[in-house]
């Protein structure tokens, strides 16, 4: 599954003018495509940024239960990208991790508490920015497989 939204702390947010890009979004400064660490500015906007709660710590290393999430779109593939820390400084690198290439479209939509489509979260004139959506439907356009539409529930 694409975007996982983990129960029940997630705090969800789109842009109004990135809910959808396409293949000729502008990729500045994103020249190299490893799964490495990069500088903050990576390949454009975020189509979709939120803090998830569960990230497990098997580890034990020093950091928050929390994660920043947000997933970019540039030259055709779809980007991960997760942060360290909550919140960050100009210091805080992102790690980022190139899930799909040949990606020739993607969008979002996110059902209100009408149970009704939207193209942007928080919707307009929602008085809640803490409100979350029932659902989201991610739609891909993929250049060997065609459309595909995934709607994930939002834990209450």
């Amino acid at each position: 599954m694409l975007v996982t939204l983990a129960p029940p702390d997630v705090v969800l947010a789109a842009s109004t003018d990135t809910h959808a890009a396409t293949a000729s979004t502008p990729a500045a400064g994103s020249d190299d495509d490893d799964d490495s660490d990069s500088a903050a500015d990576d390949g454009g906007p975020d189509l979709v940024a939120f803090t998830r709660a569960g990230w497990a710590n098997p580890a034990g290393i020093q950091r928050p239960t929390l994660e920043r999430v947000s997933y970019r779109f540039a030259k055709g593939t779809l980007r991960r990208m997760h942060w360290q820390v909550l919140d960050g400084t100009e210091a805080s690198l992102p790690v980022r991790r190139d899930l799909l290439t040949h990606v020739k479209s993607i969008s979002f939509r996110f059902m209100n508490d009408a149970r009704q489509w939207v193209d942007q979260w928080p919707a307009l004139g929602s008085s809640s920015l803490r409100s979350r959506p029932f659902a989201v439907e991610i739609t891909l356009e993929l250049e060997d497989w065609g459309h595909i539409v995934r709607v994930v529930e939002v834990a209450s």
